[in-house]
């Protein structure tokens, strides 16, 4: 996009967003990232993967991989990372190979969702969990563990290398859900990313932009990207939600980025986003600004800022400290 899209000076509007110094004195008592809580649940999940059979990797304090109790993994594909949040933790889980969330991992390992909170024990419902034991790996697919019937694909996103070699895609199905798939050596294809080299969309585009000097923006989701891309905005995204961006992409493609614009979803998940983004980006030496669109509803994203009829100069740039506080607001 031309640069002079967003020429207009950004002027941090946190007060908008209901930020006074009493609030943002919680940074000061927020323990770091990645640690400070009892992790009571990430030792409960991983214990019950234990006793379902499924072999763990504790890679960090913060991180777990495993099989997948829901389909036949015979390498640990799911990922398993413990979240800090205002009123102690929680984990987040997502299976690599089968595209399984906490709502299909959790039951198939007899939990409810949450015993996937630290404060469960805490909780005046909390019950003993059942024990799922198999002798067995992975857990064998039960009616409760089976994944829900996906609808029909409406669309199909690529991710190319530079030269424009499909990685892998991510298909958008109807009722709403996302599913990656890679190619494999035979022209055919494989479900999950595996350990396929992770890049952002649109690659070769964005390597192109930065290398003009051009404003870039980062959205959360292709269809934000799609609907980016119509006003002449050089956008791109990444697969697998909010909180994975690839790490490596912001050394091999924004370290000579002169100006990022960072949009982010209105929850939780997208203020984490826009701290990690900040760090990442601004490591290797690229300009951010973090903007977020003007409706304030749980979960409203860019598409929603264009149908209420904002314009992108219209987007409230927020500090990195402002989107922490409110992070820790929204966790739960």
């Amino acid at each position: 996009m031309s640069a002079d899209r967003w020429q207009k000076p950004l002027r941090s509007r946190d007060a908008r967003m209901g930020l006074d110094p009493v609030n943002l004195s919680l940074l000061t008592t927020m323990p770091p990232s990645g640690g400070g809580g009892t992790r009571s649940s990430l030792d409960r999940l991983r214990d019950a993967l234990e006793d379902a059979g499924c072999s763990t990797q504790t890679t960090r304090t913060t991180h777990v991989q495993a099989q997948c109790p829901v389909h036949e993994d015979g390498t640990p594909s799911l990922s398993i990372d413990w979240k800090h949040g205002v009123q102690g933790g929680h984990v987040l889980l997502l299976c690599h190979g089968c595209g399984a969330r906490a709502n299909e991992v959790a039951p198939a390992l007899g939990l409810s969702m949450p015993e996937l909170f630290d404060d469960y024990e805490q909780r005046p419902t909390a019950r003993p969990r059942p024990r799922v034991v198999s002798s067995r790996v992975p857990l064998p697919r039960t009616a409760q563990s089976k994944p829900a019937a996906l609808g029909r694909v409406v669309e199909t996103y690529p991710y190319t290398d530079e030269a424009g070699v499909v990685l892998y895609e991510v298909h958008r199905f109807d009722p709403k859900d996302f599913r990656p798939r890679r190619p494999d050596s035979q022209g055919g294809w494989l479900n999950g990313l595996g350990d396929v080299r992770r890049v952002i969309y649109r690659l070769p585009e964005i390597k192109a932009a930065v290398g003009r000097g051009d404003v870039v923006a980062i959205f959360e989701g292709e269809a934000d990207v799609h609907a980016a891309v119509k006003l002449g905005i050089e956008a791109t995204t990444n697969a697998s939600g909010a909180r994975n961006f690839p790490e490596q992409a912001a050394a091999e493609v924004f370290t000579i980025a002169r100006d990022v614009r960072v949009v982010l979803d209105q929850d939780a998940a997208g203020y984490a986003r826009g701290v990690q983004l900040h760090r990442l980006l601004t490591a290797v030496g690229a300009t951010v600004h973090l903007l977020l669109p003007v409706p304030t509803h749980k979960g409203a994203d860019f598409r929603d800022h264009l149908a209420a009829g904002h314009s992108v100069d219209e987007l409230v740039p927020v500090s990195v400290d402002a989107l922490a506080v409110l992070a820790a607001r929204t966790e739960r």
